[in-house]
């Protein structure tokens, strides 16, 4: 079985969903569009829902276009029996049904809510030209059920055997950085973010740790108890996998005593 990835490879998912597929003995390929994109469309694009629609289908004939022109090409040289793809990862109908029409069964995997996700117009509709939809989150599976999705199934995939391990760090360094409770992830500015930072406050009596973007202090003037509680994230980028930080949390977690050393 021929299995093209359309994960963004920077994203512990793409490993995971690789792991599984060579597991079932699939020969696997990935596709991901962002070489293709400057850092700046990127950003543009991300904003462009908040203009006009007339400059948004402007923008989007040229930015989408170019990137499903590149999805078919791909698609008929690796000729997939089925292709995964994260979110939308800016899928329009027309290259959905191109793939079906070549021969390859359609699957999903949600890891953002269609309802809020306003970078792609298209990622409620396409939808409804999969043959398989997989989301951890059991209140989008019976949102989406109740707008006629029925094929739709909650799953929560395994951690990545080679970006999830224990770190050896000296006593000093893990009493620095052990916490009981760890949260990993970026916030938002939008009401997703006080939603986020709600869920959290109900764990700040506890040894909680955020590790995230600038969008977290937003809301501390109304949940004051995650301040303390705060890490700023050092530098751009994603946090990498070997970062000491999560390494000593991690660690805790495995063996169930955040205040037993590795």
């Amino acid at each position: 079985m021929k299995v093209l990835l359309l994960v963004p490879r920077r994203y512990g998912f793409h490993h995971t969903f690789k792991e599984l597929f060579t597991y079932m003995g699939a020969e696997i390929q990935t596709i991901d569009y962002h070489h293709l994109v400057q850092g700046w469309q990127e950003k543009v694009n991300t904003q462009m829902y908040r203009l006009p629609d007339k400059w948004r289908l402007n923008w989007e004939s040229y930015y989408f276009e170019r990137i499903n022109k590149y999805y078919k090409q791909e698609f008929d040289r690796l000729k997939p029996d089925l292709v995964l793809i994260y979110n939308s990862e800016l899928m329009i109908p027309d290259t959905i049904e191109y793939f079906k029409k070549g021969g390859s069964k359609i699957a999903f995997f949600l890891g953002d809510c269609p309802y809020y996700t306003p970078a792609n117009r298209h990622f409620l509709p396409i939808l409804f030209h999969a043959d398989a939809i997989y989301t951890y989150d059991s209140f989008w599976v019976e949102a989406l059920q109740k707008l006629g999705i029925k094929n739709i199934h909650y799953l929560y995939p395994n951690l990545p055997v080679n970006q999830h391990f224990e770190k050896k760090l000296s006593p000093e360094k893990y009493n620095e950085l052990k916490s009981e409770i760890l949260y990993v992830g970026m916030c938002y500015k939008t009401s997703w973010g006080l939603k986020k930072a709600k869920f959290l406050s109900y764990f700040s009596e506890f040894d909680l740790q955020i590790h995230g973007d600038d969008s977290w202090p937003r809301w501390f003037p109304h949940f004051p108890e995650l301040k303390s509680c705060y890490r700023p994230r050092a530098g751009g980028g994603h946090i990498s996998v070997a970062n000491p930080r999560l390494s000593a949390a991690r660690s805790g977690l495995i063996h169930g005593w955040p205040d037993r050393p590795p």
